[in-house]
């Protein structure tokens, strides 16, 4: 099941498969698990973003 969108469980979340893996219903997983997971990709994702800035936006920005 973990890592395998199209074999998910029912009642277990197919997005969270897809993009984690594995989902807040998977044995020896929680609700939380699944939400500290998402906020991390998210977060992960942001700062990822914020730290490209293109050469010409820093340099007129200064």
């Amino acid at each position: 099941m973990p890592g395998d969108p199209q074999r998910a469980v029912v009642l277990h979340s197919r997005p969270a498969h897809r993009a984690l893996g594995w989902c807040g219903r998977c044995p020896g997983r929680d609700l939380g698990d699944e939400v500290r997971a998402w906020r991390d990709r998210e977060v992960s994702r942001m700062l990822a973003v914020s730290t490209s800035v293109p050469e010409e936006a820093a340099r007129a920005g200064s």
